[in-house]
């Protein structure tokens, strides 16, 4: 194949101006004439963008070519159940990576949303995978929620990992895990330890005050079975592990949490 240079001058069809205006644009200017010509909108463009009720003007005919808006593609966001989107609204989807698949996975799970919730969903990441596996764990959303999720890394392997442990707490409630940082080995360590079925507000406040896996499993070998808040208190107070064996070593055994506490307040090291 060939290469050609030197000085090229632009000619634009007069029938082509004619036919814009006859479809109800405004007439391009020359400038215009030419990024049209460069960025492909031809009259059957024009024509299907009037005929689908864009409304769009000469300049928004170039922006929907330039962001890759397709004949196609509008085809497919009707009939998928968005029938009234102007112009800019495919504009704004398409720069944001809105596919024609994702709108309907939207409809087919209940979302009538504006074309800006859509396009929040999506800089926020949401995924149609995310959205199904919120509603099959029984979470009703509305599309400001999920964004809120996505933002603090509520994802759909944490909801997998919230399941496994036993625990569907409220949306509110999955932000707070998220977080204070619960993690899946968090969340089996508690269990591991026996402390499952525990709400969420009580696993969020366990690592707000640095209660540890490694604490309760310590505490636990040493006989001692605390309650969550029992567990939060000592920590308050400075008691970890160590202080725990120290005791023991001690000859301080069988002590309730209240005790230890107290001993810990009053310098018994």
């Amino acid at each position: 194949m060939g290469r050609g240079s030197g000085t090229f001058r632009f000619e634009p069809d007069p029938q082509y101006t004619s036919e814009l205006k006859t479809l109800g644009y405004d007439a391009p200017d020359d400038e215009q004439l030419f990024t049209m010509m460069l960025t492909g909108v031809s009259l059957e463009f024009a024509r299907g963008a009037r005929d689908a009720g864009l409304g769009a003007s000469t300049r928004q005919l170039i922006d929907l070519r330039i962001h890759g808006v397709t004949l196609d593609y509008v085809r497919e966001a009707r009939q998928a159940g968005y029938q009234k989107l102007s112009a800019q609204d495919y504009i704004d989807l398409s720069i944001h990576g809105v596919r024609t698949g994702f709108l309907r996975d939207l409809k087919t799970y209940g979302y009538n949303l504006y074309p800006r919730d859509i396009v929040e969903l999506r800089i926020h990441g949401v995924t149609s995978e995310f959205i199904g596996d919120l509603k099959d764990a029984g979470y009703d959303l509305s599309s400001s929620q999920i964004v809120e999720l996505s933002i603090h890394g509520v994802n759909s392997g944490f909801l997998r990992d919230l399941k496994n442990y036993g625990l569907q707490p409220h949306a509110s409630d999955l932000v707070q895990l998220k977080i204070h940082g619960v993690s899946p080995d968090y969340l089996k360590g508690l269990k591991d330890a026996g402390y499952s079925g525990l709400f969420a507000s009580e696993i969020t406040d366990l690592r707000i005050h640095g209660v540890s896996v490694d604490f309760i499993q310590e505490a636990k070998s040493l006989g001692y079975n605390f309650t969550p808040q029992q567990l939060i208190d000592l920590r308050i107070h400075g008691v970890d592990g160590a202080y725990l064996r120290r005791l023991r070593d001690s000859g301080l055994k069988n002590l309730t949490a209240a005790q230890i506490e107290k001993l810990r307040i009053h310098g018994v090291d």
